[in-house]
């Protein structure tokens, strides 16, 4: 075998290495990007996990106006800055959904707290009617 066909041998098996070990990175560095990327949406969207939060209802009844309002407090307990939907659900006395609604805070700080409160879109002038926090989900809104 000549000297140049040696050359050119060890320069393509270079090549093919390089083109491997270039591979491997590009592949470890979208893994990563896919986790971080998993991680900014679970923490973004869906429901909250309750170590993350600490909620109140502070009042369930009805406005001058024959709306019911709940309202009340969420604590921020993640380490993050973290914006949180909260859904209610409302009943007559014997349990029968009268509607359900959505609230949002804005980013809350480390430790923070808001005051929400959601109101139905129907009136009513039963007394009776409940509010039950049902899901606290995370959200990015600002």
């Amino acid at each position: 075998m000549s000297g140049c066909v040696k050359v050119a041998l060890i320069v393509g098996a270079i090549v093919v290495l390089l083109g491997v070990v270039a591979t491997g990175c590009s592949i470890l560095v979208v893994n990563r990007a896919a986790d971080e990327t998993d991680e900014f949406i679970d923490d973004s969207f869906g429901e909250a996990d309750t170590d993350d939060y600490d909620i109140e209802m502070t009042s369930c009844e009805i406005d001058e106006f024959g709306y019911v309002e709940a309202a009340g407090i969420i604590t921020n307990t993640s380490d993050t800055r973290q914006g949180f939907q909260i859904d209610v659900t409302f009943t007559d006395e014997s349990g029968i959904q009268i509607d359900t609604q959505s609230g949002y805070t804005d980013s809350i700080a480390v430790d923070g707290d808001a005051r929400w409160s959601i109101s139905t879109l129907q009136q009513t002038e039963d007394p009776s009617i409940r509010c039950e926090i049902t899901e606290v989900s995370y959200t990015f809104f600002d």
